[in-house]
């Protein structure tokens, strides 16, 4: 990620950073080419556990994320660390465990937003638990 002043930076995390967080990534930039907004949005994707840093997404989330017409096979999976707290404005958990795995790791005066995915999700908004 190479984040500028104005940026604005979203990270997405689940739990092996193979299948959930970089097809929301994958899906995120597919949708924000067709925006006004997409020089000033930067993006990554990153595991709450390192079992397969350095891997390429799942083959299955490749497969599906293609009929989709978006490439996520050029996506590394990394594990989240403490910096990624102070880089990102907004950190979007895929799930409850993530979440809470993440405010765990969550340095104290972090100015990161975590968030959990189904927030976005019309008419669940507050309502994932």
């Amino acid at each position: 990620m190479n984040k500028k002043e104005q940026d604005i930076a979203i990270l997405f995390v689940c739990m092996g950073n193979i299948c959930r967080s970089p097809t929301a990534e994958g899906i995120f930039i597919h949708q924000l080419q067709q925006s006004v907004s997409k020089d000033q949005i930067s993006t990554d994707s990153a595991g709450t556990h390192g079992y397969h840093v350095g891997h390429p997404p799942d083959n299955r989330a490749i497969e599906t994320a293609a009929k989709y017409g978006v490439s996520i096979k050029q996506l590394r999976s990394r594990k989240v660390k403490s910096s990624d707290f102070d880089e990102f404005d907004l950190i979007i958990a895929m799930d409850a465990n993530n979440l809470s795995v993440l405010q765990g790791l969550r340095p104290a005066g972090s100015r990161s937003q975590l968030k959990l995915m189904l927030e976005y999700l019309p008419g669940h908004a507050g309502k994932a638990k």
